[in-house]
Protein backbone atom coordinates (compact mmCIF):
# COMPACT_ATOMS: atom_id res chain seq x y z
CA UNK A 1 0.00 0.00 0.00
CA UNK A 2 1.48 3.60 -1.27
CA UNK A 3 -0.20 5.29 2.52
CA UNK A 4 2.00 3.41 4.61
CA UNK A 5 5.28 4.11 2.22
CA UNK A 6 7.76 6.28 4.77
CA UNK A 7 5.58 5.88 7.80
CA UNK A 8 7.00 4.21 11.36
CA UNK A 9 5.34 1.10 12.46
CA UNK A 10 2.34 2.18 14.36
CA UNK A 11 2.21 5.90 12.73
CA UNK A 12 -0.71 4.62 10.20
CA UNK A 13 -2.69 3.75 13.34
CA UNK A 14 -2.47 7.30 14.85
CA UNK A 15 -3.21 8.59 11.51
CA UNK A 16 -6.47 6.89 10.88
CA UNK A 17 -7.56 7.18 14.54
CA UNK A 18 -7.19 11.43 13.84
CA UNK A 19 -9.19 10.97 10.76
CA UNK A 20 -11.45 8.81 12.44
CA UNK A 21 -11.43 11.96 15.41
CA UNK A 22 -12.09 14.75 12.85
CA UNK A 23 -14.57 13.18 10.90
CA UNK A 24 -16.26 12.34 14.81
CA UNK A 25 -15.86 16.41 15.68
CA UNK A 26 -16.58 17.85 11.98
CA UNK A 27 -19.87 15.57 11.76
CA UNK A 28 -21.79 17.53 13.99
CA UNK A 29 -20.52 20.70 13.46
CA UNK A 30 -20.97 20.75 9.41
CA UNK A 31 -24.62 19.67 10.04
CA UNK A 32 -24.99 22.71 12.21
CA UNK A 33 -23.41 25.15 9.57
CA UNK A 34 -21.35 26.35 12.13
CA UNK A 35 -18.70 29.39 10.28
CA UNK A 36 -15.98 28.05 12.49
CA UNK A 37 -16.24 24.57 11.55
CA UNK A 38 -13.15 24.03 9.43
CA UNK A 39 -11.32 25.90 12.34
CA UNK A 40 -11.60 21.81 13.58
CA UNK A 41 -8.94 20.69 11.29
CA UNK A 42 -6.48 23.00 12.58
CA UNK A 43 -7.00 22.13 16.90
CA UNK A 44 -7.33 18.22 16.06
CA UNK A 45 -3.84 18.16 16.87
CA UNK A 46 -4.13 19.63 19.74
CA UNK A 47 -6.04 17.20 20.99
CA UNK A 48 -3.48 14.81 21.09
CA UNK A 49 -0.14 14.99 23.14
CA UNK A 50 3.35 14.63 21.92
CA UNK A 51 3.51 10.83 20.92
CA UNK A 52 5.50 11.28 18.41
CA UNK A 53 2.86 10.57 15.41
Amino acid sequence: MALREGLKPGSEVCYFSKIALVVEVRAPLAQLQMPGANLEWVKIDDLYPKTGC
